[in-house]
């Protein structure tokens, strides 16, 4: 693939790192429940566009202004990723897989807020509404991300040994993430961004609960797996390592969460934004492991070359 132009670059960059903030700004949202008390749109209220300071009765709990840093936040990604989706298009025509991602994530982000926008005027959108909002949401920001990575390498992707099970790891996230709309009772928790680990509320469904639990251990394990992968490749090792971590933090922040008895607040809001990035630094770890794995097949030399022990010197 031709060098890629340095514009180009910066907009998918840009385009995933404001896609990724949208989703961490909604799961801020989603703990502090601070989007119930916007009722117009694009603005907060029909008579003025932003909340002032009598609006916000505390920074992290119903504050109206963190809805509107994630609108105006949401409304600058739509831009970058129909900016970065053009300049992708008139890259030289080598190689399609670019262009399918770029625009798949412009119409994911779309749907993303034609659903938002809906929920909000309270045009009907129930939790299968919900769950299909939150679900072209991360569909942008996994499709974003993986453009942004694959472009500065080579556009091109193969699965193995690394890529394959953080893939799937990634996948089962995100089932994890919007089938909490399918379990979540009338404003929980279980609602937002988080993991459903020793977290069974009065007003969930449990049953779905139970799944979703499930369905979390068996995400965990495809991640250690992929971690385990990636630390014997010298190129992914860090970026695994990041993973591992984040994992570990959001089970412990699930515990304490759960043990605190809270409903949103700080503990509320971390856990999310962990969440949000095990999640995107998953997809990451897909994405640059699949890239490396295309480089290798196309030049011959692979570069997930797994770290050997040195050979014993040859006995006189």
């Amino acid at each position: 693939m031709p060098p890629v132009p340095p514009v180009t670059l910066l907009l998918t960059r840009l385009a995933a790192l404001f896609t990724l903030i949208t989703v961490g700004m909604g799961g801020v949202v989603c703990a502090t429940k601070s989007g119930f008390d916007c009722h117009a749109w694009p603005g907060c209220y029909p008579d003025r566009f932003a909340p002032g300071a009598s609006d916000i009765p505390a920074v992290l709990a119903a504050n109206p202004a963190l809805e509107m840093i994630h609108r105006v936040t949401a409304m600058t990604t739509g831009g970058l990723l129909i900016a970065a989706a053009i300049a992708v298009f008139l890259l030289p025509r080598q190689n399609n897989c670019l262009r399918i991602l770029s625009s798949v994530a412009c119409l994911a982000a779309g749907g993303s807020a034609l659903f938002g926008r809906a929920s909000v005027l309270g045009l009907g959108v129930d939790a299968v509404g919900a769950a299909i909002d939150l679900l072209c949401a991360l569909l942008a920001m996994a499709l974003s991300t993986a453009a942004a990575v694959l472009l500065g390498r080579g556009g091109r992707l193969r699965l193995g040994r690394v890529s394959s099970p953080a893939l799937l790891a990634a996948s089962l996230l995100v089932v994890l993430h919007v089938s909490a709309h399918l379990a979540a009772g009338n404003r929980s928790f279980t609602r937002c961004l988080s993991w459903p680990i020793l977290w069974l509320a009065s007003d969930d469904f449990v049953g779905m609960q139970v799944f979703r639990t499930i369905l979390a251990v068996v995400a965990a394990v495809v991640i250690i797996v992929a971690v385990r992968a990636a630390a014997g490749v010298a190129e992914l090792r860090p970026l695994g390592l990041v993973v591992g971590i984040l994992l570990a933090i959001v089970v412990a922040l699930a515990v304490a969460y759960r043990a605190a008895g809270v409903d949103g607040g700080v503990l509320g809001v971390t856990f999310s934004l962990a969440s949000v990035g095990l999640l995107w630094t998953t997809i990451v770890l897909a994405a640059r492991a699949a890239g490396q794995d295309a480089v290798g097949v196309l030049t011959g030399h692979p570069h997930e070359t797994r770290i050997t022990e040195p050979a014993s010197p040859a006995s006189p």
